[in-house]
């Protein structure tokens, strides 16, 4: 058999090999498992921030959305105490008609009228006015019927008397060809509805 023979290493050789493991070993154990085990035990706590971060910013974007949710609802919850009160517009139309019937004025019509904005600057008068449409739904009803001077006095006297509020913006009488007795009257009459919040 043949028989292998290791050469000879020399000693400095063999001295240098091991003072480079010995000096590697120690760059190891001291230069590199340090920060490693530093990392090791800090990596469980970043991983639970950072996951903590992404929970928050998921809830933020939640936030606005509910926000806007939020906004849309109480938006078309102030609505809801006008559109009520707009309900109650037919019932005030009967009022009136049945008020008219009562005093002899003969009621050709009664509608609501187109509200006409006017053209003047904002005043401290108008400010109070739009506190007031806050509180009250303002409905100008149009009325053109027929009736005598007299006839028209107690109608007016009891819109002013009526359980609801109105406000007489226009008044026209004019002569009528059919009857002397009996005018044409035109009444443009500004109803308030109270706007109850919720």
């Amino acid at each position: 058999m043949m028989s292998l023979s290791l050469p000879a290493i020399p000693r400095r050789y063999l001295v240098c090999i091991v003072v480079a493991a010995v000096i590697a070993l120690l760059w190891w154990c001291f230069l590199i498992v340090p920060p490693w085990r530093a990392w090791a035990a800090a990596h469980p706590e970043a991983r639970e921030l950072r996951q903590k971060i992404r929970q928050v910013r998921k809830g933020m974007e939640g936030k606005e959305v509910l926000q806007g949710k939020l906004d849309a609802l109480c938006a078309e919850l102030k609505a809801v105490p006008r559109a009520l009160a707009q309900e109650q517009v037919p019932a005030l139309l009967d009022e009136i008609a049945e008020m008219a019937k009562a005093h002899a004025v003969t009621v050709e019509a009664v509608r609501p009228a187109a509200a006409k904005q006017s053209p003047r600057a904002p005043s401290k008068a108008s400010a109070r006015q739009k506190e007031k449409e806050t509180e009250f739904l303002l409905v100008p009803i149009e009325i053109l019927c027929n009736a005598g001077y007299h006839d028209v006095g107690r109608f007016l006297d009891a819109l002013e008397g009526a359980s609801s509020l109105y406000r007489v913006r226009t008044l026209v009488i004019e002569a009528d060809h059919r009857s002397a007795e009996r005018h044409s009257v035109r009444l443009v009459v500004q109803a308030y509805l109270a706007v109850v919040p919720l």
